[in-house]
């Protein structure tokens, strides 16, 4: 096949579907067999239709092991118990956590997501772990809160189900009935926090720069993946003419910084491996400066495979790259 990695991360990927986080132990083990059994029968085969069938099989039975896994953790996951505990006694639970990714404000709802540390139910502390996706209502102002903040939150938890766990990530649903029951505490020393704190310079620097409207929220938007500011109409107005994936950042933000630094460095006829790794390094530190986010990290990614395959002289296959 000319394009193997495309077909093994699709089979990968139906697997991950097909399953629906409510394996057992005795499943995941059954299914990491049965990978591991197709993949053996792959290598005996070699080459031919035979072999491409077992590896294909072999991606697809990894998927859903992956998938049942991910489903087992959830269950282990000592927040979600928490919040199981107080819905049963109807009791609001204080979290404390640190919030992950710039806490979005639309519509008068604070939305952030925090990786929590300690959660008090019925008077009890106790530690945890687990993500949990939190809303702000109320009328109160909402406070700004940046990737690293640690907070303290009074909040309604609910349970994440198997399906929005293994999809979503989140151990936890939470709504805080008022910004006055969250409080910002010390944020944590880390490189994300760095990249939130210039992250809020920048938009800083837009809002002296530009004034407030339609305009300054599409370059925000657009630079820096911050939607805030794009009021619903022009939201729905670039959703009807299918043009809206150019608010969220992806392939094409990337592309534009990598093309920008291969182009400078070729006029400074820096070499093919140099080049490789200039770029891969700036690229990172943008995915990096503008969230984190998996289309971004995933062009990244491409871009620097894109790049060490020049630097080797092997021919790029954009379909290939993107199973990878």
């Amino acid at each position: 096949m000319r394009r193997p990695l495309l077909g093994l991360a699709a089979a990968f990927g139906l697997g991950c579907l097909l399953t629906d986080g409510e394996a057992g132990p005795r499943e995941v083990v059954a299914l990491l067999a049965l990978a591991g059994a197709l993949v053996g029968l792959a290598l005996a085969a070699r080459a031919g239709r035979r072999a491409w069938a077992a590896a294909l099989g072999g991606a697809l039975a990894l998927g859903s092991a992956a998938a049942a896994v991910e489903g087992l953790r959830l269950d282990s996951v000592s927040l979600r118990q928490a919040a199981r505990r107080a819905e049963a006694g109807a009791s609001p639970a204080r979290l404390l956590g640190v919030v992950r990714g710039d806490a979005l404000e639309r519509a008068g709802v604070l939305v952030l997501s925090i990786d929590a540390e300690a959660v008090e139910v019925a008077g009890r502390l106790e530690p945890c772990a687990g993500r949990a996706r939190v809303e702000v209502g109320g009328e109160s102002a909402k406070p700004r809160l940046l990737d690293g903040d640690r907070v303290t939150a009074w909040v309604r938890l609910r349970a994440a189900s198997q399906a929005e766990g293994v999809r979503g990530g989140f151990a936890a649903f939470g709504y805080c009935k008022s910004a006055r029951l969250l409080e910002r505490r010390d944020g944590d020393r880390s490189v994300r926090t760095a990249a939130a704190r210039l992250r809020e310079a920048a938009r800083g620097a837009f809002a002296r720069s530009m004034p407030p409207g339609t305009e300054r929220g599409l370059v925000l938007a657009m630079v820096l993946g911050d939607r805030s500011e794009v009021d619903e109409a022009t939201a729905e107005a670039f959703r009807a003419s299918g043009t809206y994936h150019v608010l969220a950042l992806s392939g094409a933000q990337v592309a534009l910084v990598a093309g920008l630094l291969v182009g400078g460095l070729r006029w400074l006829r820096v070499a093919p491996w140099g080049q490789a790794a200039v770029t891969a390094l700036v690229v990172g530190l943008y995915a990096l400066l503008v969230g984190g986010d998996v289309p971004v990290v995933r062009a990244a990614l491409m871009a620097s495979a894109v790049l060490a395959g020049r630097a080797l002289e092997v021919d790029t296959d954009v379909p290939n790259l993107l199973g990878l």
